[in-house]
C-alpha cells in the first residue's frame, strides 16, 4: 500500500516581513533631521515669519499693509 501523507505538499514558511534598505533608512533619518534643525535655525532668523506664507503675501503688499496695489480684490 501507499503511503499518501507523503504526497500532500506543505505551505511554504511564512515571509518575513519586509524592511526598508540601509540606505532608504539613512535617507529617512536625514531628512527629518534636516528639517528639525531647519525648523531650529528658523528660531533665529532676521527675516519675518510672514514672508514664508504665500497667502498672507498674496493678500497684502510687502509691508503687511492692505490688498496689494494691482492685484483685484478676491471674492
Amino acid at each position: 500500500m501507499r503511503d499518501n501523507s507523503s504526497d500532500t505538499k506543505l505551505p511554504p514558511p511564512p515571509r518575513s516581513p519586509q524592511r526598508l534598505s540601509t540606505s532608504s533608512m539613512n535617507t529617512t533619518e536625514g531628512a527629518a533631521c534636516w528639517a528639525r534643525m531647519n525648523t531650529w535655525l528658523n528660531n533665529f532668523s532676521v527675516s519675518p515669519t510672514y514672508f514664508d506664507s504665500r497667502n498672507n503675501s498674496s493678500k497684502t503688499d510687502r509691508k503687511g499693509r492692505g490688498p496689494a496695489k494691482g492685484k483685484k480684490k478676491e471674492s
